[in-house]
């Protein structure tokens, strides 16, 4: 949390880790979980916060919380890998109804011109509550399809009717508004507090001057920390390269999860890289980690685009967790890398293939790396975690990235998290700290083809003075994988590079496009000139072994 008095400089990071004691209970202190959908400071100066596990409420500025779970909290209770103790008892049904909120998902928060806040569920509507005595003012209101719904938004306007947003049902409004249990007032504006002054447009962030590089170059090059043997970090998401991984991701290592299913494909010049998948330990006797091919050929650029076949293929590695209820804690896809010396960056992909319909658009993950304990899952599932991360919305298809340091093993989790089932598509594994031996082969599938990142220019006479220095600032920022203070930084020092050198007019646009490569900006010329090296890459394979292209023809 931050405040405005500092000009939101300062942060505080507040966990909501309720214990195991407290998750078993519909109520009590401390901020109920960590995943949060919106934040909300009312107007008395309330924070309402809403997670995946019930509604959080602080008053003194986040120093102290309260929570309210909903009346699905005792089945999770029950479905948890820890089970209860055995006196343990929930809520009868009347006081559930009474006390809790209608679900545990709580997605959207609201204040009205009465000073009412107004809650949103993943599938349960959206109910008026009093913020001074915690009453209900009006029952939950369902939306249409209430089971295929997932509710996002609301917006209470001053007729008492709300604009609603689903996914799955689009944007709608109230055909009458609400009623309340109690009627409230509405808040009446003098005339001093009125105001006919336009919204300003958000505008884009101005690039960072040379003195702030310069500060910021030497904030990396002062961090001399080492990294601890066994390390990781979470570095980024990446929305925009969706599945043309090939050439900037997964270069020592890529696994297409059940491309050739009951197999995976294998690719990459990492051969003594492992990864490998596994069901989470909390599933029935005699099930297994699924390999399940969706489609078998698509166009959609957001599918995996398979060099082996010339072609994209939707295919994941699933856990099961359609058979088990949306209560049940697992089973979870559990990932295994085993990587070599030195600094690698573990990507993994998602895309939700079928997540814009039905129960299948419940797909929300969290991610945890964690140290492998020698192949006991249920060990590591009870050990630390290094670092984390949230899957969700992912129809568009997402790279989750961690930062990992080898020689050594991790576990990568993938919690099912009340979802439909755990979906995974691709791992890649790309070292970051220095040069792999085989970089001059081409890729692996691709021919002769060299898809790379185009080469940096040598020289930079006749240029504005100031390139010089973005250039330096750059190279500083790729040698800060090397402290634990400046590892995660570089996505964001090479983008204020690129937005700095965007800025020159003397700015060579091969030294944009190597940039651009490196932070995966795609511009139109770039997705053109993918398709056609892919195009290229199959048409040498398929003369070279022509038995190919009838072979994988669907």
């Amino acid at each position: 949390m931050g405040e405005s008095k500092d000009g939101f400089r300062s942060w505080r990071v507040i966990s909501g880790e309720l214990s195991a004691e407290k998750y078993r209970d519909p109520f009590g202190s401390g901020l109920p979980g960590s995943q949060v959908n919106d934040v909300l400071v009312h107007s008395s100066g309330v924070t309402y916060v809403a997670t995946t596990l019930g509604l959080g409420k602080s008053a003194d500025g986040g120093a102290s919380w309260k929570y309210l779970r909903g009346r699905d909290y005792h089945d999770k209770v029950r479905g948890r890998t820890q089970k209860p103790p055995a006196n343990w008892k929930p809520l009868s049904a009347e006081q559930q109804t009474a006390q809790l909120l209608p679900e545990d998902h709580v997605t959207c928060l609201a204040e009205d011109d009465r000073g009412l806040l107004w809650v949103g569920f993943r599938t349960q509507g959206w109910l008026i509550l009093d913020p001074k005595t915690g009453e209900m003012q009006a029952e939950p209101q369902p939306l249409e399809k209430v089971e295929d719904e997932d509710f996002k938004c609301l917006l209470p306007m001053e007729d008492g009717r709300a604009w609603l947003g689903s996914y799955g049902h689009g944007l709608s409004r109230q055909a009458e508004a609400p009623k309340l249990v109690a009627a409230k007032p509405r808040k009446e504006l003098a005339p001093a507090e009125i105001t006919t002054t336009r919204a300003v447009h958000p505008q884009p962030a101005a690039p960072p001057t040379i003195a702030e590089l310069a500060a910021l170059q030497s904030r990396i090059e002062r961090a001399k920390e080492p990294l601890p043997e066994l390390w990781g970090t979470f570095l980024n998401d990446d929305w925009a390269t969706e599945g043309d991984w090939v050439g900037r991701l997964g270069r020592h290592q890529a696994v297409l999860c059940a491309a050739g299913s009951p197999l995976n494909h294998y690719l990459g010049m990492g051969t003594h890289h492992i990864v490998r998948g596994a069901i989470g330990p909390h599933a029935t006797k005699d099930d297994g980690l699924r390999h399940w091919l969706h489609w078998l050929k698509t166009d959609q650029r957001r599918v995996l685009y398979n060099p082996t076949v010339g072609s994209r293929r939707e295919a994941e590695w699933d856990d099961h967790g359609e058979a088990y209820p949306f209560s049940h804690e697992g089973p979870d896809v559990w990932v295994m890398l085993d990587v070599r010396e030195g600094l690698h960056r573990a990507s993994l992909y998602f895309v939700n293939p079928n997540g814009d319909r039905g129960k299948e658009r419940f797909r929300d993950y969290l991610l945890e790396l964690k140290p492998y304990y020698e192949g006991d899952i249920a060990r590591a599932d009870r050990g630390r975690t290094l670092a984390r991360a949230r899957v969700c919305d992912f129809w568009g298809g997402v790279y989750k990235q961690f930062l990992v340091r080898g020689p050594n093993k991790y576990w990568i989790k993938i919690s099912r998290n009340d979802s439909f089932n755990t979906i995974v598509s691709g791992v890649f594994l790309d070292m970051v700290d220095r040069p792999w031996p085989h970089e001059h082969l081409p890729e692996i599938w691709m021919g002769s083809i060299h898809y790379r990142a185009p080469p940096m220019p040598d020289d930079f006479d006749d240029l504005s003075p100031e390139l010089p220095q973005i250039v330096a600032f750059k190279t500083a920022a790729d040698h800060g994988w090397k402290s634990p203070r400046t590892a995660n930084w570089q996505r964001t020092a090479h983008l204020l590079a690129y937005r700095a050198a965007l800025a020159d007019d003397t700015a060579m646009p091969d030294l944009l496009a190597n940039w651009r490569w490196n932070l995966r900006i795609w511009s139109d010329g770039d997705r053109k000139k993918f398709d056609e090296q892919m195009k290229i890459a199959w048409f040498i394979i398929c003369r070279k072994f022509p038995d190919l292209e009838k072979q994988y023809k669907p």
